[in-house]
C-alpha cells in the first residue's frame, strides 16, 4: 500500500481574499527542471506572478488594484505552451505574458459579471450568472441565455470540435454544440466545480470530474446524447463542499492521483492504483476555508507538493520535501527556517 507524508510551509499572504480558480501555477520547463511560478487573482483587482525561492517570494509582476477578478486561466496559441495568463475582472478580460506585458484587453459588453471562464487557443467563452458566450479572436460567435445559475465550465478537447459543459445551479450539467444545448445530465447535488480527468480528459477526451456543495464527488463521460456515470463518491460522513479539484501524480506511481479541497480545508488524495475507483489515501485536516489547490513543484524543484490557497489568501504547500533527517535510530529535526524568518521579520 502506497504511504504519503506531507509537510506544510506557508509561502504568502495575498492583500486580499482569493476566491475559486483564481490560482494557477504556470507549466513546468521540464529542460530546466526548475519550480513553477503562481498565477494569482485577488477580489481588490490585483494579478500577480512570482516564484518561490528558499521560501522566499520573488516577484515577476504585479498589477494594480482594480476591478474584482473572478477567473485565471491559462491560454496560449495552439500547440504551444499554455503560459499566457487570461484574468476576468467585473466584464473585462485581460491577457499577460509570463514577463508582464499586457498583451490583451477585452470587453465583453455582457451586463453582469463573468463568473466563469474558458480560454482554448483562440476561443474565449465567458458565463455570467445566466449568460453563456463563445468568441473566437474575440468576435462573439454563439450565445445562449439560460434560467439556472451557472457554476462552472470546462471545454472537453474532442478531436472534431471543442465541446462546451456548464454546471449549473439547479443540479444539471449542460454540454453544448454551438448555441443549442446538446441535453441535460442529472448529477446528485449542486456542482461546484468541473475538471478534465487527467487534466487531458481521459482516453475519450471526453471525460469530466465534478465536485458539488453537498462534498460528493463523480466521473462522468459525456457522449453527443447522453452521459455514463464512471463512480460517484457520496458524503456519508458530510463533509463539507468541494471547492477544488486537481489531478497530480503526487504518489509517485505513475498515475495521476486526485487532489480535493474542501470548503473547511480539508485536503483529500485518491488514487487509481489498483482500480479504476478512487481510494483516500491521504487527508489533512486544515482550518481555513481553501478555494484552490494545484499539484506541482514550488518550494523545491525536486519535491512534489500540493499548493494550496485559502479564501483568506494565504498560500501554502503539502510538500514531500521532509522535515526531519534520520540518523542510525535517532531522529534528528533540522532548523525550522520557517520559524527563523518569522522571528526575524518581528
Amino acid at each position: 500500500m502506497l504511504e504519503l507524508q506531507l509537510n506544510r510551509v506557508d509561502y504568502f499572504k495575498a492583500a486580499s481574499s482569493v476566491t475559486p480558480k483564481c490560482m494557477r501555477l504556470l507549466p513546468r520547463d521540464s529542460v530546466k527542471k526548475e519550480t513553477q511560478k503562481i498565477a494569482l487573482g485577488e477580489s481588490n483587482g490585483i494579478v500577480q506572478l512570482f516564484s518561490i525561492k528558499k521560501k522566499d517570494i520573488n516577484p515577476i509582476f504585479k498589477t494594480t488594484p482594480g476591478r474584482r477578478i473572478t477567473r485565471i486561466e491559462l491560454g496560449g496559441r495552439s500547440g504551444e505552451v499554455p503560459d499566457r495568463i487570461f484574468a476576468a475582472a467585473e466584464t473585462e478580460v485581460r491577457g499577460y505574458s509570463r514577463k508582464g506585458k499586457q498583451f490583451y484587453t477585452f470587453d465583453t459588453n455582457v451586463s453582469d459579471p463573468i463568473r466563469c471562464m474558458a480560454v482554448v487557443g483562440s476561443s474565449l467563452y465567458t458565463c455570467t450568472d445566466t449568460t453563456y458566450t463563445h468568441y473566437v479572436e474575440s468576435n462573439e460567435a454563439d450565445t445562449l441565455t439560460f434560467a439556472a445559475k451557472m457554476n462552472d465550465i470546462i471545454i472537453l478537447p474532442l478531436p472534431i470540435q471543442a465541446m462546451p459543459v456548464i454546471a449549473c445551479q439547479d443540479r444539471l450539467l449542460r454540454p453544448l454544440n454551438k448555441s443549442s444545448i446538446l441535453y441535460e445530465a442529472e448529477i446528485p447535488g449542486v456542482p461546484t466545480t468541473l475538471v478534465l480527468s487527467n487534466k487531458t480528459g481521459g482516453p475519450t477526451k471526453s471525460e469530466i470530474v465534478y465536485g458539488t456543495s453537498d462534498g460528493r464527488l463523480g466521473q462522468l463521460e459525456i457522449g453527443s446524447i447522453s452521459t455514463i456515470t464512471k463512480w460517484e463518491i457520496a458524503n456519508p460522513k458530510h463533509l463539507s463542499g468541494i471547492s477544488a479539484i486537481d489531478f497530480y501524480d503526487i504518489l509517485a506511481d505513475g498515475v495521476p492521483d486526485m487532489i480535493v479541497a474542501r470548503e473547511d480545508g480539508t485536503v483529500e488524495v485518491y488514487n487509481f492504483e489498483t482500480t479504476d475507483e478512487p481510494i483516500l489515501k491521504y487527508t489533512y485536516n486544515g482550518t481555513e476555508s481553501i478555494t484552490n489547490i494545484e499539484g506541482g513543484t514550488v518550494g523545491n524543484a525536486n519535491y512534489d507538493e500540493l499548493v494550496c490557497c485559502t479564501y483568506q489568501g494565504w498560500i501554502f504547500g503539502l510538500t514531500s520535501q521532509p522535515l526531519q533527517n534520520e540518523l542510525g535510530g535517532e531522529v534528528v529535526v533540522t532548523q525550522n527556517d520557517d520559524l527563523v524568518h518569522k522571528i526575524e521579520d518581528l
